[in-house]
């Protein structure tokens, strides 16, 4: 009885396989026609640093498993590519993102601030210093060692680029909230002033975050976005700047005429 069972199972699974088989076909056609009207895309794509080159890129046919010649070769329209950024393993620097680790590379910042005041040790040199010269730049509490990043972009500024850097930076970002009051203060496009309200936002957040975050060079595409807004903040200043120079060009005129912004009729009367 056992024996007829199996041989029974056996039967079925043939046949069920052969009706798959001839029905695959339709399937497979099925399956390209859904795939060809919907957009297809992959959430989570590992990619390597060193593959950024002129080179070596992902616009090549490498070996990995996504670039752009395989995305266009099998029908991937978006793909979110992640950048695997490595921190000090906990075993070695376990608070190295605590309190004490962040007083640790305040004090090592600083130090390098002490010795090069003016220009500091050099764009991302931090690290190049921390290990070149342990005695003086690896500070220590409770007996664990500092770690070879300043986890803060102030930080970063004052031992790597000195007084002359962190002015630049101070002077860089007063003309952002200059810029960007004046937008909000006289533009004649309500979008405008709302567009300069959000970037005092993200360049507040900018700032906030980079007390402890190295946003300048660790982590960056925060720089990339913040620059995007800042550009188009710049073409509304010159629209402003046209506005005020020449009421009546064309240039000037569009201010008035951007889509999802109606202009403020008492601003542009006075």
């Amino acid at each position: 009885m056992a024996t007829a069972a199996k041989f029974g199972l056996i039967a079925v699974a043939a046949l069920a396989g052969a009706a798959v088989s001839g029905q695959e076909p339709d399937l497979i056609a099925r399956a390209r026609a859904i795939h060809e009207r919907v957009i297809t895309l992959d959430t989570h794509n590992d990619v390597e640093p060193n593959n950024f080159t002129r080179g070596c890129n992902y616009t090549m046919p490498l070996t990995t498993q996504v670039n752009l010649p395989k995305m266009k070769a099998g029908g991937l329209d978006v793909s979110f590519m992640i950048v695997y950024v490595g921190q000090s393993s906990p075993p070695q620097v376990a608070d190295a993102f605590q309190p004490a680790g962040y007083d640790r590379a305040y004090k090592s910042a600083i130090a390098m601030f002490e010795d090069y005041p003016i220009v500091g040790v050099g764009f991302a040199a931090f690290g190049e210093m921390w290990e070149r010269y342990p005695q003086r730049y690896q500070k220590e509490y409770k007996e664990e060692s500092s770690v070879s990043s300043p986890h803060s972009s102030f930080l970063s500024l004052i031992s790597e680029t000195g007084a002359i850097g962190i002015t630049c930076f101070g002077i860089f970002f007063f003309q952002i909230f200059r810029s960007s009051l004046r937008v909000a203060r006289h533009a004649p496009s309500v979008a405008y002033r709302e567009y300069a309200g959000f970037v005092l936002s993200a360049t507040a957040a900018y700032l906030v975050g980079g007390l402890g975050l190295h946003l300048i060079r660790n982590i960056d595409f925060p720089n990339r976005y913040l620059f995007l807004f800042l550009g188009i903040l710049s073409g509304m200043v010159d629209q402003l700047a046209s506005l005020k120079n020449s009421p009546h060009s064309r240039f000037a005129q569009s201010a008035l005429a951007l889509p999802g912004g109606e202009p403020d009729r008492k601003r542009t009367d006075e």
